[in-house]
C-alpha cells in the first residue's frame, strides 16, 4: 500500500512538473523573444542588438525587478562596454 502512494505521489509530480513546463513554454518566456536579436547582436548585428536592448529596457520599465529581463539587459551592458573600451584603444 505505500508503494502505491509513493507510486502516486511520483506520478502527481510528474503531471504537474510538464504542465508547468508547457505553461511557460505557452506564455512566451522572456529568452525566446529577446535571445536569437541579442546573439546576432553579440556577433556584430547593431539593429538586431538594439532591439534586443529596447525590449530589454521597456520590460524593465514596466517591472524593474524582471530578472530575465535584467540579466540580459546587464549582459547587453557588458557588450556595449566591451565594445567603447576596444574603441578607445583602437583610437589612443
Amino acid at each position: 500500500m505505500r508503494l502505491v502512494r509513493i507510486g502516486l505521489a511520483l506520478a502527481g509530480c510528474v503531471v504537474f512538473l510538464s504542465s508547468v513546463a508547457l505553461s511557460q513554454e505557452a506564455s512566451g518566456r522572456f529568452d525566446y523573444l529577446v535571445r536569437e536579436d541579442m546573439f546576432k547582436g553579440f556577433e556584430g548585428d547593431i539593429e538586431a542588438f538594439d532591439r534586443a536592448m529596447a525590449l530589454c529596457e521597456n520590460r524593465l520599465a514596466s517591472n524593474p525587478d524582471d530578472a530575465e529581463a535584467l540579466v540580459w539587459h546587464g549582459a547587453g551592458l557588458l557588450v556595449r562596454a566591451g565594445a567603447a573600451f576596444r574603441a578607445s584603444r583602437a583610437s589612443g
